[in-house]
């Protein structure tokens, strides 16, 4: 009994133990940091309606007007600074050991300007983001490193808005393929740039399922955006962002880890693809299941037959959409 015991508490803690950015204030950062830290693959550790895969964008957290007042203001042209938390709602020391590292991985920083509808890349980390314990790059390890703040230039080329959001993306090297998305509001200050219309590379996603609903291996984009495991990626060309990419030191011959130079795949993986699945009917998934919660199940049978709509791309044309889109979340 005490040998169970002593294995509930490890797994209790490193289910709990990914990550997601504390500062600036997430949307929704007052909800159960279970949901805060899951990957838009979902939890497999919970079951019902809201633990499965995830929409893209942001979890669908941005779409809740509640909470679009941004707390932090940033200024093009200036070197800004967020922080990565786990589920002890603080970063660097405090943060669970070994926790859920992941062996690192790459990550982005992203903004979009049009309520997730669109994305740009301004910064790329290549490997060891996020940042393992020193002395143990290249090694496969949860260990998080005490330092979790990542900082980078936002060009003074961009525009400002009072509605922006700041994204950041990690694709983890070791465990589990996942693909993990953190959104905040910000307010973005131009100080020089009279530019109205922003413009630049979009985000890549990779390791999300086409369709939650049929096995991966049934799908040429799921095959084409996939990251295999123990791998620092480097971003293809068209999706390194703005600025140089900050890449991680070279990794010593005996590394468990390796670089990967993924090759250009045409815009298939990028955020600005709109034929993939994943920006129509995992949405759908989070609408329901936020009318469930609240006891209107009268829509559930609604939400089957939208859902049906969408895979014969019909989706767009029905006036339910826009009602549906419309609903506040609850």
């Amino acid at each position: 009994m005490q040998i169970k015991s002593t294995w509930a508490f490890v797994l209790f803690a490193m289910v709990r133990s990914h990550v997601f950015v504390g500062k600036p204030a997430p949307f929704h950062w007052d909800s159960q940091v279970t949901k805060l830290i899951m990957p838009l693959n979902g939890d497999p550790n919970y079951q019902g309606p809201g633990w499965g895969q995830q929409p893209f964008p942001c979890k669908g957290y941005h779409r809740d007007v509640t909470y679009h007042k941004a707390y932090a203001t940033w200024y093009t042209g200036s070197t800004v600074t967020f922080q990565i938390y786990d589920s002890t709602n603080t970063t660097g020391a405090s943060m669970h050991e070994p926790g859920a590292a992941h062996s690192g991985g790459s990550c982005q920083a992203s903004f979009s300007y049009d309520n997730g509808e669109t994305w740009i890349v301004v910064q790329s980390w290549e490997g060891n983001c996020v940042r393992v314990r020193k002395g143990q790059e290249g090694k496969l390890t949860n260990s998080y490193d005490i330092n979790q703040s990542y900082s980078f230039d936002i060009p003074d080329s961009l525009p400002g808005g009072d509605a922006v959001i700041f994204a950041w993306t990690w694709l983890n090297s070791s465990g589990n393929r996942e693909f993990y998305m953190s959104c905040s509001p910000i307010r973005l200050i131009a100080a020089r740039s009279l530019t109205k219309i922003p413009s630049g590379y979009p985000m890549y996603i990779a390791n999300l399922q086409e369709d939650p609903e049929t096995p991966d291996s049934q799908h040429p984009i799921w095959s084409r955006c996939y990251v295999p495991q123990n791998v620092w990626i480097r971003y293809p060309p068209r999706y390194k962002g703005i600025n140089p990419p900050i890449v991680a030191d070279p990794l010593p011959e005996s590394s468990q880890i390796r670089y990967l130079d993924l090759g250009d795949d045409g815009g298939l993986c990028g955020s600005d693809n709109k034929e993939r699945s994943i920006f129509k009917v995992p949405l759908l998934e989070h609408v329901q299941a936020s009318f469930e919660s609240s006891g209107l199940l009268i829509f559930h049978n609604i939400m089957h037959l939208t859902a049906l709509l969408a895979s014969l791309n019909v989706l767009a044309a029905t006036p339910s959409t826009k009602m549906l889109n419309s609903m506040p979340s609850s």
